[in-house]
């Protein structure tokens, strides 16, 4: 049993980092403590810590790269063991996740999207990309696949971001921050009813030429 020198709580071993330094083999800070530092640390230091990351990275990028090729490659057969193993122990509880998944989804009004073939396409890439150890152009390329993919959701739901980002691509940038909640409400209902007059309108064509 040790006792924390900053909580001053008596806990296990188990609760302490372990530490070659001190005699003993573990920290005088517990790691909920340690934690609790470092989590204040980086909300006070945000942007020097940015800086220096992003400073070590250009310093170190070849390194870098090399070390996250050499992980993959390593922990891929790892990887595909465990999920092989969990898949066979956990089949039937897989199973019944998935269908109260669909059900509440169900329940929600959620239905499956449309395939995209330019998005599936631009999946594949990124997918050939990570095979090839092509890091840089992965990160860029999955970043991008990932703007797209939540802008087509913003769209579809439109979210008070995908309003802001229509304004912005009006009348600049500037103006996202005077946009006022009444503003972006009203640009909501606008469009909202422009789709459901363009489903009708959609709707009785269909039915015009069925008859």
């Amino acid at each position: 049993m040790i006792q924390c020198s900053k909580c001053k709580d008596v806990k296990e071993e188990g609760e302490f980092r372990k530490d070659k330094r001190i005699k003993r083999g573990y920290c005088s800070n517990c790691k909920e403590c340690t934690s609790l530092r470092k989590r204040i640390y980086y909300q006070n230091n945000k942007e020097k810590k940015r800086e220096r990351d992003r400073r070590y990275y250009q310093n170190n990028k070849d390194k870098i790269i090399e070390r996250q090729r050499i992980y993959e490659f390593i922990e891929k057969e790892k990887r595909l063991k465990y999920k092989k193993e969990f898949h066979k122990k956990n089949k039937e509880k897989k199973r019944l996740y998935d269908k109260e998944r669909y059900l509440l989804k169900k329940e929600q009004g959620y239905t499956p999207p449309k395939y995209n073939k330019e998005l599936r396409k631009e999946y594949d890439r990124i997918r050939w990309l990570k095979k090839s150890g092509k890091i840089e152009e992965y990160k860029k390329a999955h970043h991008a696949y990932q703007c797209k993919k939540r802008m087509r959701r913003d769209a579809k739901l439109l979210t008070d971001s995908y309003i802001r980002h229509l304004y912005a691509k009006e009348y600049g940038k500037q103006i996202r921050s005077t946009l006022t909640d009444d503003e972006i409400r009203l640009r909501r209902e606008l469009m909202a009813l422009q789709r459901l007059q363009k489903q009708k309108q959609g709707e009785n064509n269909a039915q015009t030429r069925e008859s």
